[in-house]
């Protein structure tokens, strides 16, 4: 995720309400946030004040590189292909392994769009709680 970016938000809206439903049940979330900036200091503000404007309850890391870091995948999450749409949903199921990745977001605003998406988000969700 961004806090520059649109999408993020409105996913951001969606997860902070997931999280706090589902939390007890085990799922935990963990954003990681690409910023346009290398200036720590800078991308802590942003990101902070992402988080107060959402609500986040979820821990929310900054990665050591930018947005734009043609290689911001290898160098964060090796283990997967290039993140290339924000943002970009990785599902871990209790043994620690990707099963799925998911790259963008349908907001409240795609109607139909969001409320298939929302379907099968719950649905990755209750088959990784039955494993």
């Amino acid at each position: 995720m961004g806090s520059w970016c649109p999408n993020c938000m409105d996913e951001s809206r969606f997860l902070t309400s997931f999280y706090q439903q589902y939390r007890g049940k085990g799922v935990e979330v963990i954003a990681l946030a690409y910023e346009y900036s290398t200036d720590f200091n800078r991308s802590k503000a942003s990101v902070q004040k992402f988080i107060n404007r959402f609500g986040i309850k979820y821990p929310v890391l900054i990665t050591p590189t930018t947005v734009n870091d043609e290689q911001k995948t290898e160098k964060t999450l090796p283990q997967l292909t290039a993140i290339k749409f924000f943002p970009t949903t990785v599902f871990i199921d209790k043994n620690g392994h990707v099963q799925k990745v998911h790259s963008g977001f349908y907001g409240p605003g795609t109607g139909e769009f969001y409320e298939q998406f929302k379907t099968e988000f719950y649905r990755t969700i209750q088959s990784l709680l039955a494993e």
